[in-house]
């Protein structure tokens, strides 16, 4: 199952979707507290989608997202780290990422946590020659762009990524 933006509903835990000139591109979709969306073969979201979880979402054997956006970045590991260990996970980063340094756009994109994105389970980061560049606000206590606090048997993979024209340490691991 791929989420594409596309006019849609959920009917029993698929998002059904159709598009005609009369219809308003959908791109958001939330799962309501709750409620369960399932997806038994897999997910993929498409860049410009966004998926806000207050219920349960559930994905058989893989996840994969295309991101062009911070946002994009931070919501499909927030996908990825609510999964499940034997999940398939692959993010395809498509654009340069260019990361704020004043504080109110910082606490805006990522809330004060210390660090860009932080990885909790089983994924590879495909970066397509594409970097993450940007500076910490000067009160942030910690500055890392990427963290990884994974302490189990996959791998976690990071591939032809820059990290480049930041005040933080590029990479935090923990195993």
């Amino acid at each position: 199952h791929r989420i594409i933006p596309c006019h849609a509903e959920s009917v029993a835990g698929e998002i059904q979707g159709g598009f005609n000139s009369s219809s308003t591109i959908v791109n958001a979709f939330t799962i309501p507290s709750g409620k369960t969306w399932t997806f038994n073969d897999g997910l993929s979201m498409a860049s410009g989608v966004t998926l806000t979880k207050t219920g349960t979402l559930k994905y058989g054997k893989s996840f994969e997202a295309d991101v062009k956006t911070l946002a994009e970045m931070k919501n499909a590991l927030e996908i990825v780290n609510a999964g499940d260990e034997s999940i398939t996970n692959t993010i395809n980063l498509n654009a340069d990422l260019a990361v704020p340094s004043d504080n109110t756009a910082w606490m805006a994109a990522f809330n004060d946590m210390g660090y860009f994105y932080r990885i909790l389970k089983p994924v590879t980061i495909n970066g397509n020659g594409k970097s993450i560049s940007g500076t910490f606000p000067s009160d942030a206590t910690k500055k890392y762009v990427i963290t990884a606090d994974y302490t189990g048997d996959k791998a976690i993979i990071i591939n032809d990524l820059t990290i480049e024209k930041t005040n933080a340490t590029a990479l935090n691991i923990t195993w």
